[in-house]
């Protein structure tokens, strides 16, 4: 009874797995590079700082507080779903 069990739960996933690749297939999405790149988190000179905090305070846990728009940037030309071409950094 367990077996029967373990197998009609694999067979319901292997199916839902099946359906979602299905209706992603033909979502008409269009797949092509996406308009967003990621960045260093840190410049060269922040990362120096960084490590000569970690250096100098060894008892401390130093956490870099990066703002989250700085940790991607937008390509040239792309534009957003608004329309508006996305301004480059």
């Amino acid at each position: 009874m367990k077996t029967l069990f373990v197998v009609l739960l694999v067979f319901v996933a292997l199916a839902a797995l099946v359906l979602v690749a299905l209706r992603r297939k033909g979502s008409g999405e269009a797949e092509g590079e996406w308009p967003f790149y990621a960045k260093r988190p840190l410049t060269a000179p922040e990362q120096v700082l960084y490590h000569r905090l970690v250096k100098a305070l060894p008892e401390h846990i130093v956490l870099a507080q990066v703002q989250r728009l700085e940790r991607w940037g937008s390509r040239k030309g792309s534009t957003s779903t608004s329309g508006t071409t996305a301004s480059t950094a």
